[in-house]
């Protein structure tokens, strides 16, 4: 162990910290035997190893962001519900809040023109202030729809890691 408390991961050789329990970078379970224990990602070359990270670290603010599973219309009618629609649409989602957001300010700005000057004024700091305080709201909902995909998918692969009895 280095001062910093990080280690070594026995499976892929990345730091890791001290009292990790899993890779963050492999994923596998530190705690256990090697040969019990399955990283789901290759070990290989350092510079590919460095390119899937990253690609997992992608999400949809990050421009390689792309959801693996069935196509938009097979999720969308699948009775089983394994497959999930929303990662798919969320850009989707996020360009129609923000031309909805756009098109309010613009209606509050243009109603605010035929009423009186001091309803006017209002609006030209009002609505400014407004709109950007919507889309922030639109940005951190729809990001927190995104964690908890995230989130599922996660548990999802640690539940596929654990050990069988």
């Amino acid at each position: 162990m280095n001062e910093q408390g990080y280690k070594k991961c026995p499976f892929c050789g990345e730091q890791i910290k001290e009292l990790a329990i899993k890779c963050k970078h492999c994923h596998a379970f530190i705690d256990q035997p090697e040969h019990e224990n399955k990283p789901t990602e290759p070990q290989g070359n350092p510079d590919e190893h460095e390119q899937d990270t990253e690609k997992r670290r992608s999400g949809p603010g990050h421009p390689g962001y792309h959801y693996q599973g069935k196509g938009f219309f097979a999720s969308l009618f699948d009775l089983s519900m394994s497959e999930m629609v929303t990662p798919k649409i969320i850009r989707l989602l996020y360009v129609i809040g923000l031309l909805a957001i756009g098109l309010g300010a613009l209606g509050a700005i243009f109603g605010a023109i035929f009423s009186d000057i001091s309803s006017f004024f209002a609006a030209l700091v009002g609505v400014p202030l407004g709109a950007l305080i919507a889309v922030v709201f639109l940005r951190v909902y729809l990001e927190l729809i995104i964690n908890f995909f995230n989130i599922y998918k996660e548990l999802r692969q640690i539940n596929k890691n654990l050990p069988r009895s």
